[in-house]
């Protein structure tokens, strides 16, 4: 499987490799110079659409505010189409709605989440997908993470193991 280009860019986009090959995406590409259509079999057509795109997957994080400090959050929106955006709250007004959070309750989206903790900070990891999303996840909790991932695939060979999608990014946004 091939991952598009456009997505590596991104922290969380070799990790939709794994992703795409869970929800049963073929990346195939049947018609030649049209762009990839990376939605699985079991996705709806035209069912949940954003800036006239399908909407596979949504992979972000949200760090709390203290102090006068706002709650940080910031996301990836994968399309099938290939694209990807990246979005965060603090290019946001006070007074305007997290696009993840207005897509995530429009679309019915499922979340499974994880919390990691430092000394420092604690940063909820989430992964919202369709309701359509036969996708398996599993609670754990390694003593510095805990809460909801996708099921690891078995080991294949060479020894790997597949794992739930990383945390978006390692710092701010």
């Amino acid at each position: 499987r091939v991952v598009p280009a456009a997505w590596l860019k991104y922290p969380a986009g070799n990790a939709i490799l794994g992703t795409l090959e869970a929800m049963g995406g073929n990346g195939s590409n049947c018609c030649g110079d049209r762009e990839k259509d990376l939605r699985p079999a079991w996705m709806p057509r035209n069912k949940y659409i954003h800036d006239n795109k399908e909407v596979l997957l949504i992979v972000g994080k949200r760090i709390p505010g203290r102090g006068r400090m706002k709650e940080a959050k910031g996301c990836v929106i994968y399309y099938s189409d290939g694209t990807a955006l990246e979005v965060s709250n603090l290019d946001c007004g006070d007074d305007e709605e997290f696009l993840a959070d207005v897509l995530i309750e429009d679309f019915g989206f499922r979340v499974h989440s994880y919390v990691t903790r430092d000394s420092f900070s604690v940063v909820q990891h989430y992964e919202a997908v369709a309701p359509e999303d036969p996708s398996e996840f599993e609670r754990f909790n390694d003593g510095v993470s805990s809460g909801s991932r996708r099921r690891r695939r078995p080991v294949a060979a060479g020894g790997r193991t597949g794992v739930a999608p990383p945390p978006l990014r390692n710092g701010g946004w």
